[in-house]
């Protein structure tokens, strides 16, 4: 590329590369809801590839299953069996147990309610055969279990309800000091409840630790993160698993990091938790359901278990049974039961291996952006695509590879998408630019190389018009009667593969050479009125060699340029004849080149049609009549067919240039025959 064209394409190129990457820049700090949920994906990719099934072994699941519904009923049950399950799980030496339900209304299934509904609807007394009140309500039944065990609670936040519901709850708010430099606005961008549903009353204040079960998944339905904290009512509340594992650690307190008013972190003791904007933890899932200890709620219920077996374990009560649709998506399964999510977290929290998305990682990938971003452009611009190209394999391999190595390391997130867009999609678009920009002057150059061939062909055409004005009309005419031929026989078996747009072209501009040579033969011969002596016909037939040997000597150095080529058979072959009775050479039948056989019907016509110092022009008719008689002896028979097929453009053409040269153009009378020299 010419310096000049590359010193105006460079800043173009520049403005395109920088713009694109800024544009990258901003999605990073605007996001759309499609990168987004792409970016997801992402994550969810990484996961898969640095999760370990390695726990800390403390959390277990209790599961309300299948085996447990069929052999004690459909759900829900009795809260005195629910009694019965915790008090079981407690003598087998758990630690904690996080109940993964919610009991909102009073049970139906108590005694002295349906003590209560018997009378009212049929009138009978069952007072006198009610058993001890310790039986008679199921829920002051639970109530007593949970007072005197390790339980936490559950209950659930509300969004969208009016300010004030659940006023009768007795919640377990957190008790946490605050570490930020004002506390004008601490918490602020923490999810904000405005209600709450709860256990009944009985079972709210029984309970000496509860947390809420509210999990939200991302907008594609995946469950990635769980919130850890609450605002309610002006105080902080934690879930399920915080509160769970504040109870294991013999922790009451928590303080929450604050540093700006946003709250960033947990510390629960001596580990820092990580939160995102609505404090809420990205969960580190260990693998897929059953990655934790399952034991059947019937089990245990049936004493199946040995003395002990739950000791020190941390117990997750829930149900995995299908129709209570209690399962998630997560990244690592799509039917995990919520009770194993809540396990997650809690051992997230034991074992300390967090996943975080630290400010300094977002402003790692903004630099990114940035830096592959213009270090592309830059190589690009600057005519360095291979260079470009290591880059753009070493920056994806850094890309795929880094922040594997981060999360599995560190637990760290780095996302590579919008790096990956922005090294990627620089180097495409700019290689495209650069593509299109080097077809563009090659375009120009092939367009100035036929310009240049044009004013050639015209430079030596005009030279036969200084010798014989009728040879210069001849030679434009013939040219178009080529043209109208080639397209004619471009569909035809034979001709097909050989007459494209290109050839078609090429024998129109080349076209006006077939008798250049012309201006070899001496004036006494070439202009002479009348018929030619022998010798005089000799010396005629020269200039189809002389034509030729001057594209032949023009072609030399370039032995393969198309160009040169059909321009020397153009000149070589227009006078041979199909029968083999043509000059210089006597070629027959498809031993002429296709320029040859094509140029000999345009030229006949042409001579047939036209006045000559030797002859009168022939009427087109009967010019048409004496071609169809040279049918298979003159002519390629398929050649001499297409022209009597459009034989009438063959009339407009000669018609239109005798119209623009001042002539008439019509039946002339002649001797009744004629030939070109």
């Amino acid at each position: 590329m010419p310096r000049t064209t590359r010193r105006k394409s460079k800043p173009f190129l520049i403005i395109c590369g920088l713009a694109l990457t800024l544009c990258v820049a901003v999605l990073h700090v605007r996001p759309s809801t499609f990168l987004v949920s792409l970016d997801h994906k992402i994550y969810d990719t990484l996961l898969r590839a640095t999760h370990s099934r390695r726990t800390t072994g403390r959390p277990v699941v209790v599961d309300i299953d299948e085996a447990s519904l069929r052999q004690f009923g459909q759900w829900p049950w009795p809260r005195y069996r629910i009694g019965f399950l915790l008090e079981k799980i407690r003598a087998l030496g758990a630690s904690s147990v996080g109940v993964d339900i919610i009991f909102p209304e009073p049970d139906r299934t108590s005694l002295g309610f349906l003590r209560d509904e018997i009378f009212r609807d049929l009138g009978i007394d069952l007072e006198s055969r009610m058993p001890s009140a310790k039986w008679v309500d199921n829920d002051k039944a639970l109530a007593t279990v949970l007072a005197h065990g390790p339980f936490v609670t559950g209950y659930q936040f509300e969004f969208a309800n009016a300010a004030g519901s659940g006023e009768a709850c007795q919640l377990h708010p957190l008790n946490a000091a605050f570490l930020l430099k004002s506390t004008s606005d601490a918490g602020r961008e923490v999810l904000t409840a405005t209600g709450v549903v709860c256990n009944v009353t009985p079972l709210s204040r029984a309970a000496t630790n509860s947390g809420f079960l509210n999990v939200a998944p991302d907008s594609d339905g995946i469950f990635r993160r769980v919130p850890l904290i609450i605002r309610y009512q002006d105080s902080f509340y934690p879930s399920l698993a915080l509160a769970t594992a504040m109870h294991v650690l013999g922790t009451a307190q928590v303080v929450l990091e604050a540093p700006a008013g946003r709250v960033e972190a947990i510390r629960l003791r001596e580990k820092t938790i990580p939160l995102d904007v609505e404090g809420q933890l990205l969960v580190h899932y260990r693998g897929g359901r059953s990655t934790f200890e399952y034991f059947s709620a019937a089990d245990i219920l049936n004493d199946r278990l040995p003395r002990g077996r739950l000791k020190e374990k941390i117990v997750l009560l829930g149900t995995s049974a299908a129709g209570l649709r209690e399962t998630r998506a997560t990244p690592l399964d799509p039917l995990e039961p919520g009770p194993e999510i809540h396990a997650t977290v809690v051992d997230n929290l034991l074992m300390g291996d967090f996943i975080s998305r630290p400010p300094a990682g977002r402003v790692l990938e903004l630099s990114l952006v940035l830096g592959l971003g213009f270090a592309s452009t830059l190589l690009l611009t600057r005519g360095h695509a291979s260079l470009a190209t290591l880059l753009l394999i070493a920056g994806v391999a850094a890309l795929l590879g880094g922040p594997i190595w981060m999360l599995r390391t560190r637990g760290v997130l780095v996302s590579p998408l919008l790096p990956l867009l922005s090294i990627g999609g620089t180097y495409f678009i700019l290689t495209a630019l650069n593509y299109w920009e080097a077809e563009r002057e090659v375009r120009r150059r092939t367009q100035k190389l036929t310009l240049t061939q044009d004013a050639l062909i015209r430079g030596m055409a005009s030279l036969a018009e200084t010798r014989d004005s009728a040879t210069g009309e001849h030679i434009q005419r013939t040219r178009h009667y080529m043209k109208a031929l080639a397209e004619r026989l471009r569909d035809h078996p034979r001709f097909r593969s050989v007459l494209d747009d290109d050839t078609i072209d090429l024998l129109f501009r080349l076209a006006p050479l077939h008798d250049v040579g012309k201006i070899g033969v001496r004036d006494h011969v070439l202009l002479k009125r009348g018929a030619l002596t022998v010798e005089e016909f000799e010396e005629m037939k020269k200039h189809t060699v002389i034509g030729s040997d001057a594209m032949l000597q023009a072609g030399r150095t370039l032995p393969d340029d198309s160009f040169l080529r059909l321009a020397y058979e153009l000149a070589l072959t227009h006078q041979e004849k199909w029968d083999g009775t043509g000059y210089p050479r006597g070629r027959k039948g498809e031993e002429i080149p296709l320029a040859g056989r094509l140029m000999a019907v345009a030229d006949v016509y042409d001579a047939l049609i036209s006045r000559r110092t030797y002859k009168e022009p022939l009427s087109h008719e009967r010019a048409v009549e004496i071609m169809k008689q040279g049918r298979g002896s003159h002519f390629d028979p398929d050649i001499l067919d297409a022209f009597v097929e459009i034989q009438e453009e063959f009339r407009s053409i000669a018609r239109r240039f005798a119209e623009e040269e001042g002539q008439s153009y019509g039946p002339v009378p002649g001797t009744g025959g004629g030939s070109s020299h």
